[in-house]
């Protein structure tokens, strides 16, 4: 198992009430991606977060030299 999305007793986990006050659809979305490739799904939220802040030195890529 990598991450909650894959675990078995996600629907029972407590981990998650206090993230639940604000997403209460929070477990549902993680099965959403229990079996999609984790790469994908960050270098999709990467690429959201550039384009909301295109400026931010944390999203920018360094530069090899």
């Amino acid at each position: 198992m990598t991450n909650c999305s894959q675990c078995d007793a996600l629907v029972e986990c407590k981990n998650f009430e206090s993230l639940e006050q604000d997403k209460p659809k929070i477990k549902e979305e993680l099965k959403k991606i229990e079996n999609v490739d984790q790469k994908k799904v960050v270098d999709k939220w990467i690429s959201e977060l550039k384009t909301k802040w295109p400026r931010c030195v944390l999203l920018c890529e360094t530069t090899k030299k």
